[in-house]
This record gives C-alpha cells, sequence and structure tokens, in this order.
C-alpha cells in the first residue's frame, strides 16, 4: 500500500499530543500512521526516553518494523525505544527483571503455548479419559489451572467431567514441575505480571517503565483480553500518554478474553479519532464486508485498486474439502494475472484451508512424517514464525535422537544444554539440514529421499559430548504409507493458514472456506442477524485482507445463501456451482 502524503485524517492522529482512541477500519493507512507516529515521537524524545510500541501478532510487529527500514529509520529500534508484541513486553519489563517465584535463580523460557512441549495429562485409571493436552486447562490464578470442557474433544468430555478433580490436580502437578525447570507460558506470564503491578511494591516498576516510555503506541487495542487492558490502565495512571489503534468489528481474540467493549470503556475520556477510506480493497469486496459489519456501512475505496469491478465470487462445493477448490481459485486468479504464489487460501481452522489445497498438516507421527512436513514447511511461499520454529524443533530433535538424547517434555536446547550441546551449533546444524533438503520436492513413498536425509543427518557437524552415538539409519526408519508427503495435487503455492494468523497482512487474491458442518450454518445466522459474534468476526477479517479478487468457497447447501448474503449491500457477486471440470473456460468467458 503505497500513499502520496498523509490523509488529513491520519495527519491528525500523527500530530496528537493527548491520549487517543482511534477507530480505524481495514485498509485506511493505520500501520502506516503508527509508523509516523512512532518516527515522530522517537524524534522529539528526550535523551534516555523511548517509545513504547506494542501489538499483538509477530507479523503486525515485523511490518512495522518493515516499514521504518523502508524509509531509511531502521535505527528507530535501537535503545532506548521498545517495539514488539505484547507478550515481549511482559517478559521482558515485568518478568524477566525479577525473582522468579517458582524456579529461583534460573532464566526463564517463555512459551506460547504448552501444546509447543507436546505435553499432556494422563490419569491411570478406569474409564478415564484419553491423555487431555496441558493447554486445555486454563489459568484460574497465577498458581492454579482448571480444564475447561469446551477443551475437550466432544466424545471425551463425559468422562473428563467424572474424572474432573483427578484431572485438574494431575495437571497442576504437571505444571509445576514445569515452572521450576524455567518454562512459562505467556498466559502464565500475564498473570505473574499482574500480579506484581497490584501490589505496592509494584508501584515503582509502573514509574520506571513510565519514565522510559512516556508515551506508548498500541495497535490492534481491541485484541486486549481483560489483563492486558488492566496493564494499559496501570500504566496510564503512571502517566504513559498512549495512541490506541483498533477495529471494533475485528474482535476475533475472543476465545482468549479479548473485549473490544472493555477497551473502549477504557479510552472513553481520550480524544475520539477516525481513519476512514480504505486504501487496500475494491469498491466491491468494501460492499461485502459492509454486509458482514455488525452495522451495515460501506467503506469507501480510495486506493489504486478502488475501480477494479472483479466480482466476489462464490464458489459452491460438495464436500468433503480438496484441491479441486485450490485449481478452481488458481483459474480465477489467474484471469486477474495474479500469479498463484500471491493468494491466501484462509479457514478458522487450518487443516481447512490446507484440505482444500491438496495439503496436509501432518502427514504421520513417525520422525520420518514429522521431517517431511518441516521440510514442506520450508518450501512454503509465507510460512508462519510458529511453523517455522516447529519445522526447526523437530530437526533439532532429529539431531539428538542421533546421539541418543530424547526430548520428552523439553525443547531441543534444554535437552542440549543440558548434556554439554553447544545449542547454537544444534540451531545453525538444524537448518542447514531443512535448507538443503527443502531444495527439492518430496515424492510419494520416496526411497532416494530418505536416503538424502538420513546423509544430512551423517553429516551434522556439531560440539558432541564423548559416548556412543547411533546410526541415522535408526533415527529414521522407513514408515510405510502414514509418511506420504506428496506435492499439492493443485497449482496453488501461495499462503493456506488460519484467519487469526494472516490478521494485518493484505493479498491480492482471497479464498475464505466455509467447511460443511454445523458450524457454517451457525455463522450464516449470525451474519444474516449482523449478531455481535466471533465467527461473523472472523469472517469480517479474512474478507478485508483481500485486494482485488475475493472468493468464498462454501457447501453447495449453503452456495446460495452465502450468494444472498454477500450481495445485499450491493456487492456484484458470481455464483458458481463449482465444475472442477471446465472451470477456466467459464471464468475466462465471465472475465
Amino acid at each position: 500500500m503505497t500513499f502520496a502524503a498523509l490523509t488529513a485524517e491520519q495527519e491528525a492522529v500523527v500530530l496528537s499530543d493527548k491520549t487517543v482512541f482511534v477507530t480505524a477500519c481495514p485498509g485506511a493507512g493505520k500501520t502506516r500512521v503508527i509508523v509516523e507516529a512512532f518516527l515522530r515521537e522517537g524524534g522529539r524524545a528526550q535523551a534516555a526516553h523511548g517509545v513504547l510500541v506494542l501489538s499483538f501478532s509477530r507479523c503486525a510487529a515485523d511490518e512495522i518494523r518493515k516499514r521504518c527500514v523502508r524509509e531509511g529509520r531502521a535505527s528507530a529500534f535501537e535503545y532506548p525505544h521498545f517495539v514488539d508484541t505484547f507478550d515481549a513486553f511482559v517478559s521482558r519489563f515485568l518478568v524477566a527483571p525479577f525473582r522468579n517465584r517458582w524456579c529461583p535463580g534460573r532464566p526463564v523460557t517463555y512459551l506460547d503455548s504448552w501444546d509447543r512441549l507436546g505435553v499432556k495429562v494422563h490419569l491411570r485409571l478406569k474409564n478415564a479419559p484419553p491423555p487431555i493436552p496441558l493447554s486445555a486447562f486454563e489459568l484460574k490464578d497465577v498458581d492454579a489451572v482448571a480444564l475447561q470442557p469446551r477443551n475437550v474433544e466432544y466424545a471425551f468430555r463425559k468422562a473428563a467431567a467424572q474424572h474432573l478433580d483427578a484431572l485438574n490436580a494431575e495437571a497442576n502437578a504437571l505444571r509445576g514441575k514445569l515452572l521450576a525447570r524455567g518454562y512459562m507460558t505467556c498466559a502464565d506470564g500475564r498473570a505473574l505480571a499482574l500480579s506484581r503491578v497490584r501490589e505496592a511494591r509494584g508501584q515503582p516498576v509502573l514509574k520506571a517503565i513510565a519514565a522510559r516510555f512516556p508515551v506508548a503506541i498500541v495497535d490492534e487495542v481491541q485484541d486486549c483480553n481483560s489483563a492486558d487492558l488492566e496493564i494499559l490502565e496501570r500504566l496510564m495512571a503512571a502517566g504513559v500518554r498512549t495512541l490506541a489503534v483498533g477495529d471494533p468489528n475485528q474482535d476475533i481474540y475472543r476465545f482468549r478474553g479479548a473485549d473490544g467493549r472493555r477497551a473502549a470503556r477504557l479510552f472513553v475520556s481520550a480524544s475520539q479519532l477516525s481513519l476512514t477510506g480504505n486504501h487496500r480493497s475494491t469498491e466491491n469486496i468494501c460492499r461485502f464486508a459492509s454486509s458482514v459489519k455488525l452495522a451495515a456501512g460501506s467503506d469507501t475505496a480510495v486506493g489504486r485498486y478502488g475501480a477494479e469491478v472483479s466480482p466476489v465470487v462464490v464458489l459452491g462445493y460438495e464436500p468433503p474439502l480438496d484441491a479441486g477448490l485450490g485449481d478452481a481459485f488458481v483459474v480465477r486468479l489467474r484471469a486477474l494475472r495474479i500469479s498463484a504464489e500471491d493468494g491466501a487460501v484462509l479457514a478458522y481452522q487450518e487443516a481447512d484451508a490446507l484440505a482444500a489445497v491438496g495439503r496436509t498438516k501432518d502427514a504421520g507421527a513417525s520422525r520420518v512424517a514429522k521431517l517431511a512436513s518441516a521440510i514442506e514447511v520450508f518450501r512454503s511461499a509465507a510460512p508462519r514464525p510458529a511453523d517455522l520454529l516447529a519445522a526447526t524443533e523437530h530437526a533439532e530433535s532429529l539431531l539428538l535422537a542421533k546421539h541418543g538424547l530424547k526430548c520428552s517434555s523439553a525443547l531441543p536446547k534444554e535437552v542440549a544444554q543440558r548434556n554439554g550441546i553447544d545449542s547454537v551449533a544444534l540451531r545453525t546444524e538444524a537448518l542447514r539440514i531443512l535448507c538443503s533438503l527443502a531444495k527439492e520436492s518430496i515424492g510419494i513413498g520416496d526411497a532416494s529421499w530418505l536416503e538424502r536425509a538420513r546423509c544430512a543427518l551423517d553429516r551434522a557437524d556439531m560440539l558432541l559430548p564423548t559416548g556412543t552415538t547411533c546410526a541415522s539409519g535408526q533415527v529414521l526408519k522407513k514408515a510405510g504409507k502414514e509418511w506420504r508427503v506428496p506435492e499439492a495435487p493443485c497449482e496453488f503455492r501461495g499462503t493456506a493458514t488460519t484467519v487469526h494468523a494472516a490478521k494485518g497482512r493484505e493479498y491480492p487474491g482471497v479464498m475464505v472456506v466455509l467447511p460443511p458442518g454445523k458450524r457454517t450454518k451457525q455463522l450464516l445466522d449470525e451474519w444474516e442477524t449482523r449478531q455481535d459474534s466471533e465467527g461473523r468476526a472472523v469472517l469480517y477479517v479474512a474478507a478485508t485482507r483481500a485486494q482485488r479478487l475475493l472468493v468464498l468457497a462454501a457447501p453447495n447447501e449453503y452456495a446460495s445463501r452465502v450468494y444472498s448474503l454477500a450481495s445485499r449491500d450491493g456487492a456484484h457477486c458470481v455464483l458458481d456451482p463449482i465444475a472442477r471440470q471446465g472451470v477456466e473456460e467459464a471464468v475466462l468467458v465471465e472475465a
């Protein structure tokens, strides 16, 4: 997105010297405004005083960094400024500087979720449910977790309810052991930080932060949960002038307690400004977005693609999801001369997005299968940082397994350090293996690829401890059909991910996948009545990532209803019950 100059609305935000709450529609240039405000405030800050910029996703923080670099201001990220996620801020300023209450004297390893360790709660009792991920147990307070039934598979909820006390006790014992080893989730960090700032001895900490950062800029403020908002409120009370930017229509993190209404109440006495005008999308996509909003009202398309007239396409398909949808999407992309690598397929659940383009999240449980999946992550056009990290850690675990070391409920880094292995060398070798194997595609049951992987492990050069090693052939045993990771059977080579992962990004073309089942029917009911629901907000965010082309893939039984809702605010839509053969001719004639 490019601007000749700031608009009057954008300039008013940048030049404001008060605490401000800014409501911004999609594509209104809020990232540009945040960058300009950051550079302005940083340029006039006194010595040792910095600007605090917080976002709620790594991609948003990275985008702010990229914008500054493009404008020749890369040095803006140096001390005393801080530009990162809310989690990083909590870790750096409210957790790390203090004595760890659970493991004094040990450094903290921050985790997005306990799932990164793969830890589960096991009960060895009659009629007990299968192992339940520790992440299914949510914080009651800083020292205790409790199982939430909604986080358990439906078929096992009754069994979990019968053993609830035992499960909670086992979960808290397991969590206690992990905390004592120095692990901590982002949720644990927030709870710990909040307990500290509520205490009288926490006030000097807040005052010190306010002295370092007289100004804070908060992106996507509607994604703040109650803990985030309380921390912000206490920082503001300590004297931090705040610029908060958000869109109440994009509050898609309610599952983690995000509260857009409370965020608005926190800033009720602040100056209220707006950013209007969509510089990203076509007028037609803006009209579709109006159909999904809580209240009808189309944003004006004012950007380079505003006048394009390509329709919103509703692709009806017969379940189950398969690569035929990806093929149809590629045809639509090519009709507008958009590369198949520049599109995005988005869904609420990643498995649905991947299925629509013939991919799979995990080809199997064996080491070979997981390595093959890791390679596919490195081969993809725009992998998520979390997926890259998981892929790298799996390669590290293979290198450790080669030398007889298992990563049970521990990160490879911890296992390496515990056994005298240089963790930097381990990470270097893991990346080398992944990059070398990613140069060639993986065929179905490809024995030659398996041999290349074994050779790559054999060539690994690390600072290893003395001791017995095992051959790589024992580490990578061929695992039959379950390890197969074929090339995607459709020509789509772009991003296939969740709506939440795509938030803050934009793509020339987007296909939103509505899966078969009750969830889609519920979404359509919420859409039709403009309910204040998370599902409706997720659809709104997904659609507004699109710049030129928006495609909605819906089961045939719902396609006509989707078409009716999509066009109710004046959007030009096309209903195409997917013809998996002959799609290209139909699209090209229409285009």
